[in-house]
């Protein structure tokens, strides 16, 4: 059962859950925070955390169904976007390669995980950090953004978001456990974009070029290049061509 922790503001709400699973704190704790003073995305970008957008982390400590941990990017997509449905239609939403959540094509939110303990089985768990941008939204981005009030949506409150979140969390991560990653994957797929689009891939070494043909069995990209071949892709920043 999730518990959620309400701050009015936080430096992270990451940091704050690293710190409460240090102490013990249980499986399904969140921390809410109205405004960050030190969000961070993925590599150190700074998040940026204006009042009215949601900005939570859910401390997930795992079972030994619930491996790899990068399958859990997936899970949370699928998660945010199910939470999302509840105020958007659902035909406005997409997933984006491996867990952005695209509203009218548009980058709506952000995940960051962060996992520690001793790596045994039993003791692995997760800082799920999610933004949300229900009231407002950055601009001059790389990928465009929009927030729910920039499409014309009334902004609900972050918590109430919250808590559909957790819930959505707990029902794929049932899924999850009883289907293992076929189940998340014939989900994702079916609410994804780009699927058979020409995209642009980009990695620290290189930049590449092709069409986005499948979804691995373990979650990487397959992207069919001009060539004919396939290439694996584990990691990387893919754009729309």
């Amino acid at each position: 059962m999730a518990e959620l922790l309400h701050y009015p503001a936080v430096d992270s709400t990451n940091d704050e859950v690293i710190r409460l699973a240090q102490k013990g704190a249980p499986d399904g704790t969140w921390v809410v925070a109205d405004e960050q003073t030190a969000g961070r995305g993925r590599r150190h970008r700074p998040w940026q955390s204006p009042k009215g957008n949601l900005f939570c982390t859910g401390l997930l400590r795992l079972t030994t169904e619930e491996e790899p941990v990068s399958q859990l990017s997936f899970l949370i997509a699928l998660a945010l976007y199910d939470t999302l449905a509840q105020w958007v239609e659902p035909a406005r939403l997409k997933l984006k390669w491996p867990n952005d959540v695209l509203l009218d094509g548009k980058k709506i939110s952000g995940i960051l995980l962060e996992s520690a303990g001793s790596g045994q089985p039993g003791d692995r768990w997760v800082a799920a950090g999610i933004g949300v941008n229900l009231a407002v939204h950055p601009d001059n981005t790389e990928r465009p953004a929009i927030s729910l009030a920039a499409a014309g949506i009334a902004p609900p409150l972050p918590m109430a978001v919250a808590e559909r979140l957790a819930t959505a969390i707990d029902h794929w991560r049932g899924e999850w456990r009883q289907g293992g990653f076929a189940a998340l994957r014939s989900a994702w797929l079916a609410r994804a974009t780009g699927l058979g689009s020409r995209i642009e891939v980009r990695l620290p070494e290189t930049t590449l070029f092709g069409v986005f043909s499948d979804l691995a069995a373990d979650g990487a990209l397959l992207l069919q290049l001009d060539s004919g071949a396939v290439k694996t892709i584990h990691s990387g920043d893919v754009f729309g061509i």
